[in-house]
């Protein structure tokens, strides 16, 4: 069983089919992955549950921070919205879901991590990909995002943030 806090849990997406999923999370598939949210929805988590075939005794995704990894090594990050949409064009062109991996992180993986539940890794070329190189790759990304949070403000304004004219 999941609910064991200290051990962490991987599962392997074995059945690579929509199949899996229930037809009412299937025909809102247009309502997922509208948001760059760290934080999967009800109707998102309720399509990685059943995609991954998790019974809610033991897990449930719905409202969890998850984070998508991918490239060559799974090292690089990709967001639900960018990996929602690649599911979302399998579905229309009948294809398969992208193969990848769950991994649920227990209490102190979490934490290294920067707060994430849990990660699910995709395309990659290296397999497998062990859980303790999924949080060092979290724990490294979740440092340099605090370092940027400690710069001066003013050298570290985005693009997206509004300015203020004199």
């Amino acid at each position: 069983m999941l609910a064991q806090a200290t051990r962490a849990k991987k599962f392997i997406l074995m059945v690579n089919k929509f199949e899996n999923i229930p037809n009412d999370i299937l025909s809102n598939v247009d309502k997922m992955g509208v948001d760059e949210s760290l934080f999967l929805t009800e109707l998102e988590g309720r399509y990685f549950n059943a995609l991954y075939q998790i019974e809610k005794q033991d897990f449930n995704l719905c409202g969890k921070k998850v984070t998508f990894l991918t490239g060559n090594t799974g090292k690089a990050i990709c967001n639900k919205k960018r990996y929602l949409g690649f599911e979302k064009n399998a579905l229309e062109s009948s294809s398969s879901p992208c193969h990848g991996a769950l991994y649920i992180f227990n209490a102190a993986q979490k934490e290294k991590t920067g707060g994430y539940d849990a990660a699910i890794v995709f395309w990659t070329k290296k397999w497998p990909i062990y859980i303790k190189q999924v949080v060092r790759t979290l724990k490294k990304q979740h440092k340099i995002d605090c370092n940027v949070d400690s710069i001066n403000p003013k050298f570290r304004k985005r693009k997206s943030e509004p300015t203020i004219s004199e």
